[in-house]
């Protein structure tokens, strides 16, 4: 899974093994760990217990051996968008696309028929939001 977001970091290992086991379309995670929120892009928990800057990489961390001290930075993006293929129309020109969605009221849900989902969260910590899109027949 590959989530753009605005640091260019890495994701977060337990963001990806999360997302990876809830086999969904879409998907946001941030545990409850985090303590810094940039609104409208990503959350992070910065770990200063984490030293070893071969670790924190591969944990899919940013290791930080300036300002804060030595540490490991973990970035949780709170927004994710992409396109998918919605099949042809049907006879009357509407797409057969439904989604089932997971998600507290905090975050915000927009799936486009014609082929676009997008999840984006309030700064929000401790909590998910899982996606599915089904094209074709119910």
């Amino acid at each position: 899974m590959n989530t753009p977001h605005s640091t260019n970091a890495p994701l977060p290992a337990d963001y990806l093994a999360f997302c990876k086991a809830a086999s969904v379309t879409v998907c946001l995670y941030s545990p409850s760990g985090v303590n810094t929120c940039q609104p409208s892009a990503w959350c992070a928990d910065y770990d200063p217990l984490i030293t070893d800057k071969a670790l924190c990489t591969s944990e899919g961390g940013v290791f930080n051996s300036g300002d804060l001290g030595p540490g490991c930075g973990y970035f949780y993006p709170l927004q994710y968008s992409m396109n998918f293929n919605p099949g042809p129309p049907t006879t009357q020109g509407q797409y057969n696309v439904r989604h089932t969605a997971n998600c507290p009221s905090r975050f915000t849900v927009t799936v486009d028929p014609h082929g676009a989902v997008e999840v984006t969260a309030v700064p929000v910590v401790g909590t998910s939001c899982v996606v599915d899109v089904f094209v074709g027949a119910p």
